[in-house]
This record gives structure tokens, sequence and C-alpha cells, in this order.
């Protein structure tokens, strides 16, 4: 589909809290100026509304929990990696 000023009309992805996820399409020269929108999905009910925010700020809640446990568990295996060289060590010195 054309927009108004006959540039082909992109679709993107609405991430507002009133309209989670729906699809819309606008001009590729809307920083140009052009301000043609038209919906692509039809309206959600009123429970996606809120279902869909709260399901996203779970997950990136979770993705951010699992990014603090991988830098803790690779601290915990560095150190791990420390105390067993270090053992290795004392070990080859008593033979």
């Amino acid at each position: 589909m054309n927009c108004c000023c006959g540039n082909l009309a992109r679709v993107r992805t609405s991430w507002m809290k009133e309209n989670p996820r729906r699809r819309f399409l606008s001009c590729v020269n809307r920083d140009g100026g052009c301000r043609f929108f038209e919906w692509e999905d039809s309206p959600l009910c009123a429970r996606s509304r809120v279902i869909i925010p709260w399901l996203l700020r779970r997950l990136n809640a979770l993705e951010r929990e699992n990014t603090r446990l991988v830098r803790r568990n690779e601290i915990y295996k560095a150190r791990k990696m420390k105390y067993d060289y270090g053992v290795m060590l004392e070990g080859e010195d008593n033979l």
C-alpha cells in the first residue's frame, strides 16, 4: 500500500500501552513530514491490553534475572578455576 506522498507504507508494531503489539502502516518518510498512518490489525480486547504489557514486563524481568545469574555463574567459575589452579600448584610442590 502506498501512502499519500506516494511512498510504500511500511508495517510497524506499536509498543504503546494502549495498543501493545498492534500492527500499523506508516510512511517511510515520516521524519520528512508525511503523517500517513493506518491500523493494520483490529483493536485488541480489554483483557489483551492488560495481559500483553504484563507479559512483556515479566519477560523483561526474567531476562534481567537471567543476565544477572549468568554473570554470577561466570564469577563462580572463575573463582573455582583460581582455587583449582592454586590447589594443583600446591599439590605439585609437595611431590
